[in-house]
């Protein structure tokens, strides 16, 4: 039975704040401590127990226990021999200097999510907004001579946010984002660890017995709408066109992620936003009747030329109206609203602000995907997905939905292609009628998606809190500091 050396009253912990330690004769292991090893050497707990006392006086028990499993998930991430920080190097994000490959990639996605209409400026994200958003919220962010700026001619696209912005956001990293990383870390080597039967395909009398993590597999894929279905097979003779072109390439060989990509984003998207563009003119001609031929750059994004910014249809001059049937009266009031946003900007603002939507458009994704995710596709698609990894019905790579050698099909409307790579990890699971192999940094992906799932790691973090304390690493003698880890992650300390 576990025995908590608990809990010395709040008014001691606040005599320790005021730097009394020595006059009420505690020691070191009287204290909120974890004690841990740093490049083989020990952490000075005096250190580390200033940290704690500094944050309860500032922010309070949750900020000390959510610091103390942050302590404890980097020692043991960092010690880990899962590889789960990646090639050892120099990398920077973001002002931030990292020591590991996967760490920077990891904090690269979490700048990515910034990339919201909240940091955008007409439809273009722009850094300054970010900056005093953070500013706001109390982060110490050097501010830049030079802020990004996204353009029409250099869009964001499939770029990384934090490659293009200029300030230095190491407060951010070091308050927030990496402690972030770190507990997801610690969940993937919770399951490397102490769950490889997650890992495992085990035989059974009748056929294999496959994990989560056995399904697990890279998908990528390109969909498409048309606004006008009498384009559709214009379209789809184009981009299978591309498509062809490619796998005559290939032979019989599966097309790889890289090339994929590179065939949407460099052949199928132009074709497609040709498309919606000169789509757009024709449907702002509508309210903008007496704008001259021409004035539009078809299939891109053009500016409007300033002697036409007045000439566009008032439905509510007399003289104009009469010129309409009520359908054509009815269309161009619905369209003057829509492309005003219901008079708050001008027709000419909200159509450039459309040509920008039609060309941020991306037609590419790609994800990890497993038994255990939820919506990948839509559920016609995922059913597909999920199986197990050798009943694929796969054609170079893309599945073939209809069985019918097409990798282009058609589902309620809409027009897919997709790419699946299973993932074998030849440390566990038994590849089907051939040895296949997929790289650490593979393995690495399907563990990280199975770390998502609360499901395979809701007790990770009660897991390393027993096992640092039962080894005497971790001191616990603030009872609100204890209270908090027991409520949030069922830590328990027996009387």
């Amino acid at each position: 039975m576990k025995k908590m050396k608990k809990l010395i009253p709040f008014v001691m912990t606040a005599a320790l704040l005021a730097g009394c330690s020595q006059e009420l004769g505690l020691k070191d292991q009287d204290k909120t401590v974890v004690n841990v090893e740093n490049a083989g050497e020990d952490i000075n707990l005096t250190t580390n127990q200033e940290i704690f006392e500094k944050l309860f006086e500032s922010q309070g028990a949750s900020a000390v226990a959510n610091e103390i499993v942050y302590t404890i998930a980097k020692d043991l991430v960092n010690k880990s021999e899962n590889n789960l920080l990646g090639k050892k190097g120099t990398y920077k994000v973001a002002g931030y200097t990292f020591e590991y490959e996967r760490l920077a990639e990891k904090i690269k996605d979490k700048f990515d999510g910034y990339y919201t209409a909240t940091y955008k400026k007409n439809g273009l994200f722009n850094e300054k907004l970010l900056i005093n958003s953070l500013l706001n919220s109390g982060y110490n962010i050097a501010v830049p001579a030079v802020y990004y700026e996204e353009t029409t001619d250099n869009l964001l696209g499939y770029k990384e946010l934090a490659d293009q912005l200029k300030g230095d956001y190491t407060q951010l990293i070091e308050k927030t984002l990496i402690k972030d990383v770190y507990l997801e870390l610690l969940k993937e080597e919770y399951i490397f660890e102490v769950h490889s039967d997650y890992l495992k395909s085990t035989s059974t009398s009748s056929e294999t017995a496959y994990s989560a993590y056995a399904k697990a597999k890279y998908v990528e894929y390109f969909s498409y709408t048309p606004s006008k279905s009498s384009e559709a097979n214009e379209i789809n003779t184009k981009i299978t066109n591309e498509l062809d072109a490619l796998l005559e390439t290939k032979a019989d060989a599966a097309v790889t992620k890289d090339e994929f990509k590179n065939l949407v984003v460099n052949k199928f998207e132009s074709i497609l936003k040709e498309y919606e563009l000169d789509n757009l003119v024709k449907e702002f001609a509508k309210i903008n009747y007496k704008a001259a031929d021409g004035i539009y750059s078809k299939g891109t994004v053009g500016v409007l030329e300033e002697k036409y910014k007045d000439k566009y249809l008032n439905i509510y001059d007399a003289a104009e109206k009469a010129k309409l049937t009520n359908d054509e009266i009815t269309e161009a009031t619905s369209l003057i609203s829509t492309y005003s946003s219901n008079s708050s900007y001008s027709i000419f603002n909200g159509y450039e602000l459309k040509q920008l939507d039609v060309a941020n458009k991306k037609y590419y994704n790609d994800l990890v995907v497993s038994t255990k995710s939820s919506t990948v596709i839509n559920s016609s698609i995922d059913a597909k997905l999920k199986v197990n990894n050798d009943k694929l019905d796969l054609t170079n790579g893309f599945l073939d939905y209809y069985n019918n050698d097409n990798p282009l099909f058609k589902l309620d409307g809409t027009y897919y292609i997709v790419r699946v790579e299973p993932i074998y990890n030849h440390k566990y699971v038994k590849a089907t009628d051939k040895v296949e192999k997929s790289s650490d940094a593979a393995i690495l992906d399907a563990v990280e998606l199975l770390a998502t799932h609360s499901s395979y790691t809701s007790n990770a973090i009660k897991y390393y809190l027993d096992e640092y304390y039962e080894a005497g690493n971790l001191v616990l003698h603030n009872e609100d500091v204890y209270n908090y880890l027991n409520e949030t992650y069922n830590f328990k300390i027996e009387e």
